[in-house]
C-alpha cells in the first residue's frame, strides 16, 4: 500500500505504543519506502520468508529475485532502526531447512523469528493441488523446529515463536 506511511503515522498519533507491519519484502527493498516508514514511526517489520535459497523462495512466491529483495529489505529496516522479525511458514518444501533459514538470518543480525504451521482450510483448502503440494504433518514440522532450535540454545538466544504448532507435539 502506497499509503502505509500515513497509516503508521496515524497509528502513532492515536497513541499506539508499537506499530508493526507484515511484508513480503518486495516494496521495502527500496530504501526510500523504508525511510518513509521509519519517519512515520514504524517499530517492527515482520518479513515473510519461504525459502533459504533463491531457488526455493522465488519458486514458492512466484517472483524471480524475491529472496534478494527480502535480504535488501531486512538491511534497510535494520539501517533505519526498525526491529525485524522473520516469519517462516513451514510446509513440505521448506520445513527440513529450518536450521539453514535460522543461520542465514542470524548471520544478518536477526534475532526474532516466528515459525507458522500452515492451516489447511480457507484459501489453503482449494482443489488446485497447491495445498497438497505443500501439506506436511504437524509432527514433521515440530521435529524440524526442535532440531533447528538447538542453534538458538547453543548461542544462548531466545528460541523462535511458534504459531499453530501444538506444544504437546
Amino acid at each position: 500500500r502506497r499509503d502505509l506511511p500515513l497509516i503508521c503515522a496515524a497509528a502513532k498519533k492515536m497513541g499506539y505504543l508499537s506499530v508493526a507491519i507484515t511484508t513480503n519484502g518486495i516494496r521495502t527493498a527500496d530504501v526510500g519506502v523504508v525511510g518513509a516508514l521509519a519517519d512515520a514511526g514504524l517499530d517492527l517489520a515482520m518479513v515473510s520468508v519461504h525459502g533459504h535459497t533463491p531457488q526455493l523462495h522465488d519458486e514458492i512466491v512466484g517472483v524471480p529475485g524475491a529472496l534478494a529483495k527480502v535480504l535488501r529489505s531486512i538491511e534497510n529496516f535494520q539501517a533505519a532502526g526498525i526491529s525485524v522479525q522473520v516469519a517462516i511458514v513451514a510446509h513440505r518444501l521448506n520445513h527440513a531447512y529450518l536450521a539453514d533459514f535460522f543461520r542465514l538470518f542470524l548471520e544478518r543480525g536477526v534475532r526474532r523469528f516466528t515459525v507458522l504451521y500452515m492451516r489447511y482450510h480457507g484459501h489453503m483448502d482449494v482443489p488446485d493441488g497447491r495445498s497438497e503440494k505443500l501439506r506436511v504433518r504437524m509432527t514433521d514440522v515440530a521435529r524440524s523446529v526442535h532440531e533447528a532450535s538447538q542453534i538458538f540454545l547453543e548461542r544462548g538466544l531466545t528460541t523462535p515463536r511458534l504459531c499453530h504448532i501444538l506444544p504437546c507435539v
